[in-house]
């Protein structure tokens, strides 16, 4: 019978083991992203600039990795409850300024984060090159604040593997 305990952690991250004997798995350690129950979206958006594409990309701070460097990254988001399309519009218009609709997405499909994490990422993209953009609301948090919005024709500055994952999906797409 399939086992799984929690081994420590808060309201955000949790670190779990799996013991399932008659599958061979006597402990299997790995985490889980408890605020979003496991569901993340990471959105790509575009624009078409005359023969080309520009990419929407986030420059944010990620204090795990630095605290005084802002990495590239896609617009993320948890999807605590409900319906994922709805939580991939609410992230770009909260991280990226832009109004879409469920409809405009273009599902990527998904990813798994790593192998020591349960986490899932519905990518998806959405073609931005004639709506207007406003001002990014963010979320109220330090991280969000300092967090900048850019266009790029490249994707090479990123080190959130979830642009590279949406973009050449993406590219397979348009």
């Amino acid at each position: 019978m399939k086992k799984t305990e929690t081994i420590c952690g808060d309201e955000w991250l949790s670190l779990k083991r799996i013991k399932w004997p008659e599958k061979g798995i006597d402990g299997y350690t790995y985490a889980r992203e408890e605020k979003s129950n496991g569901l993340q979206v990471a959105i790509l958006p575009y624009r078409r600039v005359e023969r080309t594409y520009e990419f929407l990309l986030r420059k944010e701070l990620t204090p795990c990795w630095d605290l005084e460097k802002q990495f590239v990254a896609s617009i993320t988001g948890s999807v605590e409850t409900g319906n994922i399309k709805k939580h991939a519009v609410q992230e770009i218009e909260e991280e990226g300024g832009y109004t879409v609709k469920e409809e405009d997405l273009i599902e990527l499909g998904v990813v798994f984060g790593s192998k020591t994490m349960d986490t899932v990422y519905h990518i998806f993209s959405v073609d931005l090159t004639d709506l207007e953009q406003k001002e990014s609301k963010g979320d109220g948090s330090r991280l969000e604040k300092e967090a900048t919005m850019f266009w790029d024709q490249s994707i090479s500055k990123a080190s959130d593997p979830m642009v590279y994952v949406a973009h050449h999906r993406l590219m397979k797409w348009l």
